[in-house]
């Protein structure tokens, strides 16, 4: 990402309290992709997500999802998990 001019941003830690800390952290960086670790995801999915957000994908990996998300999700979920 970054050999075509991405930006990397990590987290601190006082966005990362709730979920709606997050997303509204997401927006204010214009954040277009994200990885999340599969049981953070999954909350963020149970949230009312904003349709303005610039998120475009959504990452996750590392344990199964078990929900699916709702329709009206305004970016594309990758579940990258693998059952062995």
């Amino acid at each position: 990402y970054l050999t075509v001019g991405a930006s990397i941003y990590v987290v601190g830690d006082e966005n990362r309290v709730s979920t709606q800390i997050f997303l509204q952290w997401l927006g204010t960086n214009a954040i277009t992709m994200c990885f999340l670790p599969t049981p953070l995801a999954a909350a963020l999915l149970e949230q009312e997500i904003p349709t303005n957000i610039s998120l475009r994908a959504l990452l996750t990996g590392g344990d199964a999802l078990t929900q699916s998300p709702k329709p009206s999700i305004p970016f594309k979920l990758f579940n990258n998990y693998n059952k062995p």
